[in-house]
């Protein structure tokens, strides 16, 4: 049975990981298909976005309502 756990992660933590998603040059890689060298460009964009968004931005929000 799995059971549920809390991690706290301080905000500079956050912010640290927040910029390095964000300011990744993923420019730099071609668009490739199929999984020889990892997810191809789209999808590796879209993860990027998911975790700004979601998962640091989420995250962010919430360490500010307990500290």
């Amino acid at each position: 049975m799995i059971k549920p756990f809390k991690l706290r992660v301080p905000n500079n933590t956050l912010n640290e990981i927040y910029n390095k998603v964000k300011k990744y040059p993923l420019g730099q890689y071609s668009n490739m298909d199929g999984w020889e060298h990892g997810t191809n460009l789209k999808n590796l964009k879209e993860i990027s976005k998911y975790w700004i968004t979601n998962l640091i931005g989420r995250t962010r929000k919430k360490n500010k309502k307990i500290f």
